[in-house]
């Protein structure tokens, strides 16, 4: 039996031919072969014409190239009396037949961060391994174009510093799509804000800014003590950065109770602000 080697893609539909054995035998055509698998044929991947020696495929479903690179297949001919081995070698071709795997990720950055100030590196693997490239690209959530990533490494930097505001957008919740040119996936980056003051009012400990109780339940009472100004807003933002309350005090010496019935449990966001100061301060409400 003449040991060989045949190469074949991954997947190949049953029936597919993969090679043929060659054996010879001295005595001529005195006696048929007859040919068999009788090792490495794992899970029955191939079947071999007994007669002719021509091997094909037979579970498609066992040629994975990231499960089992090759075949060695013991195969035996006989004569009816005597017998002979030789080793044929299935190697399979590697196809683009997976899809990227994104990792989710959560980074911190200062609001106002200046443009190409870096944010972070997507990771994204491919049990394809280096048989394609792949490309990153940002599909959702990229509020005022806030960030940009390299469609070659992943990397995240600060796009547009101006939509970078705390009091604004306290997270971004971005969509990243990486693709193999074929195949693609997405994964969740969180962007969170760091608040950085920005008014200097940080610098008068006598103006002081609560919200309570927090964790809160059905209400929460907000107030400021040693407060000068006229009016100021209240917002209240949500972990996606959407704005689902406001209400502008004129009274800002009393104590503002806002009813939390139709807010959902979570983590959200308490601003108050006007032209000379701005607040935020994180609530939890558990029902």
């Amino acid at each position: 039996v003449t040991d060989a080697t045949f190469a074949l893609d991954e997947n190949s539909a049953n029936a597919t031919a993969v090679g043929t054995v060659t054996a010879s035998d001295v005595d001529g055509s005195l006696n048929s072969l007859n040919y068999s698998i009788t090792s490495g044929n794992t899970n029955s991947a191939f079947v071999i014409n007994s007669a002719n020696g021509e091997i094909s495929v037979n579970t498609s479903s066992e040629l994975d190239y990231e499960s089992i690179a090759s075949f060695s297949l013991t195969i035996q001919v006989s004569d009816g009396t005597h017998t002979g081995s030789g080793v044929i070698t299935v190697t399979l071709n590697n196809l683009n037949d997976n899809s990227p795997v994104v990792t989710d990720a959560t980074f911190a950055l200062d609001e106002n961060s200046a443009n190409a100030t870096v944010v972070g590196t997507v990771t994204a693997s491919d049990a394809d391994g280096t048989l394609n490239s792949l490309s990153y690209s940002i599909t959702a959530g990229n509020t005022n174009n806030a960030f940009a990533i390299n469609p070659s490494s992943g990397a995240i930097t600060v796009n547009n510093t101006q939509a970078l505001d705390f009091e604004t957008i306290p997270i971004f919740n971005l969509v990243v799509s990486v693709s193999d040119g074929t195949h693609s996936s997405d994964g969740n980056i969180t962007v969170n804000l760091n608040d950085v003051v920005e008014t200097g009012i940080d610098d008068n400990k006598s103006l002081s800014f609560k919200v309570y109780p927090n964790p809160a339940n059905e209400r929460i009472s907000v107030s400021f003590e040693n407060i000068s100004t006229n009016s100021y807003r209240i917002e209240i933002y949500n972990l996606i950065g959407c704005k689902i309350y406001q209400r502008i005090v004129d009274k800002p010496s009393e104590i503002q109770v806002i009813d939390l019935i139709n807010f959902a449990e979570g983590i959200y966001f308490v601003k108050a602000f006007n032209k000379q100061f701005s607040f935020t301060e994180k609530l939890v409400i558990h029902k």
